[in-house]
């Protein structure tokens, strides 16, 4: 796939938000529009087209999940994966394929709410199913 697409979707997207668009978050996120799975931050590193330090990166990708264009979740090896966001709820589950290493959003499952003791505040959820998906 071109990066054209994604590059506008990238602009549009932080555009949208009243956000300055720069070159660091424009290429992060248009890498990640066009990911096939969630990319760990030395994946990106290594295949950004934007040469950017480390510490660069890692404030572009919390900025990223903060405007919830990106989410980031875990898996077994504890790394944080990146994935591009739906715009919707950041409160959906996951579904990771074991043997093709896929991350996949399921925004229409429904996470069943949970009543927390009142002294408890909740920032995000994370759910992920871990299995076979339909390309294995």
């Amino acid at each position: 796939m071109s990066m054209q697409l994604p590059v506008q979707q990238a602009e549009t997207q932080i555009r949208a938000l009243g956000h300055r668009v720069t070159s660091a978050r424009v290429m992060t996120l248009a890498y990640l529009l066009q990911a096939d799975k969630p990319v760990t931050h030395d994946e990106l590193l290594s295949n950004l087209a934007l040469p950017m330090d480390r510490v660069t990166l890692y404030r572009v990708l919390d900025w990223l999940v903060r405007q919830r264009l990106v989410h980031k979740v875990t898996t077994e090896d504890r790394l944080w994966r990146f994935i591009a966001g739906d715009g919707g709820s950041a409160h959906h589950p996951h579904f990771y394929c074991e043997n093709t290493g896929k991350l996949i959003c399921l925004p229409e499952v429904a996470i069943p709410p949970i009543q927390l003791p009142k002294r408890f505040k909740v920032s995000h959820v994370e759910v992920i199913f871990h299995g076979v998906c339909e390309e294995a």
